[in-house]
């Protein structure tokens, strides 16, 4: 599975990062990934000379609440 898995990221993944999780229970790696996500996230907007500060969809749900 593994010698599969390298296979098919050489063939469709052209340019990737490999993430790895931290934490010893698997929502502590779910949690991991969500934090380097949102990090990723923010810095790529920076980088683009976009605010990362409004996002439509909790704007949305603090108007209806």
């Amino acid at each position: 599975i593994k010698k599969r898995i390298e296979l098919i990221k050489k063939m469709v993944f052209k340019d990737y990062i490999e993430i790895h999780t931290e934490g010893k229970t698997m929502i502590a790696k779910m949690l991991s990934l969500v934090y380097m996500g949102d990090f990723v996230s923010y810095y790529l907007a920076i980088l683009r000379n976009i605010d990362p500060a409004p996002v439509e969809i909790i704007e949305k749900l603090k108007s209806m609440l």
